[in-house]
């Protein structure tokens, strides 16, 4: 059959198809190595085209000399490259109007951008020099997330950060049974959701965690995060329910017939937290307390040093110079002996502590 000058061979048609498929297999390959290697290459390119929040950022030093003078927290703005909402919570939640706002009203944001895989030190040298000490602030938390620090804890380690003995953070109603961790509307109940989202989880009270928010959901979800988060640590842990008396009565000598009991704790602190939760709050060591003894309550700010002027010398006179002394109970005659409970101390062994009138000798815990 006789060609004609429209005539196109069917040769060449596949050609473009050898191209697309060269250029998909060039892609899969590409996508595939990023993934592999953790690379981060598509979320680099990517780059251009996503929305920068409109953050007043701070490094972390910045952050850290600037807090305790403006009483603001530090906000770490954790971004793991190959987490698939990284994208979403710079591009979508923090570019936010509402959301940017807020966070440079209450916060001093941080953003890190964490290796993954590394262990606390190849981390920290990878963040680089100004991000010494960071890790032992996270803990084990490397993915995405949003991550709130106190102004008064800005370089507090992991456990202290995380503990807390406030009865509106936790969101316990004052009136339910305590052992059976009843809790109400308020502050701890809103992360300790079931799928674990925050840091919160249902447990033991003294093991409720700092607000992390490890996912990003929507907007919304992302504001009532950070409404909650910002009022972390701003109220007094609890004192319990003891009719303590004032600080005045330990420059004069002990009178009556009963003898003096000085409750020390600190500020903050898994040890002092599961103390103050688990035996202050106890009806039956509030009734010993209270019917044996004449209480003062002692609080410590380790953070706060110049808080602590006036009754530092308690430490001395006492010998609760370690960091584990705290929580201490001491127990003190008409005639200035003593008896000492400290460390890690529980509610059955204060209650015997309590119940013995002993003040011949020192007992540690």
């Amino acid at each position: 059959m006789p060609m004609n000058k429209d005539y196109k061979g069917t040769r060449s048609q596949p050609r473009a198809l050898y191209l697309v498929a060269l250029v998909s297999f060039g892609l899969a390959a590409f996508f595939c190595l990023d993934k592999q290697f953790s690379l981060h290459l598509t979320y680099d390119l990517s780059s251009p085209f996503r929305r920068k929040p409109p953050l007043q950022w701070r490094t972390r030093s910045e952050a850290l000399s600037e807090c305790a003078r403006v009483k603001k927290p530090i906000l770490y703005v954790l971004i793991q490259k190959g987490e698939p909402f990284a994208y979403r919570l710079e591009s979508e939640g923090l570019s936010s109007p509402d959301v940017s706002a807020y966070i440079n009203e209450n916060f001093l944001p941080v953003r890190v951008e964490m290796p993954s895989g590394y262990s606390n030190e190849a981390t920290e040298r990878r963040l680089g020099e100004g991000f010494w000490g960071f890790t032992d602030q996270l803990g084990s938390r490397r993915q995405t997330g949003l991550f709130v620090v106190p102004y008064k804890l800005a370089r507090a380690r992991s456990d202290e950060i995380s503990s807390s003995a406030n009865l509106a953070e936790l969101g316990r109603n004052r009136n339910s049974d305590f052992h059976n961790q009843v809790y109400g509307d308020g502050y701890e109940y809103v992360y300790g959701e079931e799928d674990y989202r925050y840091s919160g989880f249902r447990g033991s009270p003294v093991t409720r965690r700092a607000p992390y928010l490890n996912s990003y959901r929507d907007i919304p979800d992302l504001m009532r995060y950070l409404y909650l988060a910002r009022s972390w640590h701003t109220l007094k842990p609890t004192r319990g329910d003891v009719k303590w008396l004032s600080h005045e009565v330990l420059k004069e000598p002990n009178q009556g017939d009963k003898p003096r009991l000085l409750v020390m704790v600190k500020d903050c602190g898994s040890a002092s937290d599961s103390f103050r939760l688990s035996c202050l709050l106890n009806p039956d060591v509030r009734s010993l307390i209270e019917s044996d003894y004449r209480p003062v309550f002692v609080e410590f700010h380790p953070y706060e040093p110049e808080k602590d002027k006036s009754i530092q010398y308690l430490k001395e006179q006492y010998d609760l110079r370690a960091e584990h002394d705290l929580p201490a109970v001491i127990k003190v005659d008409n005639e200035g002996r003593s008896n000492i409970l400290r460390g890690s101390i529980y509610k059955d062994s204060l209650i015997d502590f309590l119940k013995s009138h002993e003040v011949q000798k020192t007992q540690s815990q």
